[in-house]
């Protein structure tokens, strides 16, 4: 865990380490139009492509694809979590009195 706190900002921390959110219409990458890969932050690996997103509305980046596994992260087992065919895995989640993934 102090490994973590110490290569990552608090915010990235609180979101892949805590399974927190950031603020709707805050993040970096929220209105980021600049083509490219998207990567895990905490491996590198890659996780989305720049064509695949999409406006929801939501305030957070969204995207339609997710980027089928081309290499396996560079991090250690516990950097990672399995995603079968992608880097990405998706949860179910009803905490806010709604059904969506993250």
């Amino acid at each position: 865990d102090d490994r973590w706190k110490s290569e990552l900002t608090e915010e990235e921390y609180y979101v892949t380490r805590m399974k927190g959110t950031e603020r709707p219409f805050s993040g970096k990458y929220y209105n980021w139009k600049e083509a490219g890969t998207y990567t895990c932050v905490c491996c590198g690996a890659p996780l989305f492509d720049s064509d695949h997103k999409y406006e929801s509305g939501t305030g957070w980046p969204s995207f339609y694809r997710a980027l089928e596994q081309q290499q396996s992260c560079s991090g250690t087992a516990e950097d990672k979590v399995e995603c079968g065919e992608s880097n990405v895995a998706r949860n179910e989640d009803i905490s806010h009195g709604m059904v969506r993934t993250e």
